[in-house]
């Protein structure tokens, strides 16, 4: 059985309070980072139908900069670092002219064969 004496209420009413005063703000984080999320999701789907056989690397590019309380910001953009798999290249090099247009960055062999 559990038991609260008024002192033990008080201090329970007094936290819900300041839980309270701070919901709205975590409640429309959480909305943004689920609407990012899905935005991400969704883009990661055109991405799939958009290219042609993209590899996971291509389709995994994709970043969630997620909101917080004191910042009601979130964001995505896709990751501009390079791995060891490719070969030189960012996924934003190949990407940005999909979302931009103008031309891709060449290939080492396409410029090669200049």
């Amino acid at each position: 059985m559990f038991s609260l004496g008024r002192s033990g209420l008080d201090e329970a009413f007094a936290a819900l309070d300041r839980l309270a005063g701070d919901l709205p703000r975590r409640a429309l984080a959480d909305a943004l980072n689920h609407t990012a999320n899905q935005a991400r999701i969704a883009l990661r789907a055109e991405m799939e139908s958009v290219f042609d056989r993209p590899t996971p690397f291509t389709l995994n590019a994709l970043r969630i900069f997620n909101a917080r309380p004191d910042s009601l910001e979130a964001a995505i953009w896709v990751k501009d670092d390079k791995d060891n798999n490719a070969k030189g290249q960012a996924p934003e090099d190949w990407v940005a002219p999909q979302v931009f247009g103008g031309p891709r960055v060449d290939k080492k062999s396409e410029m090669l064969l200049r």
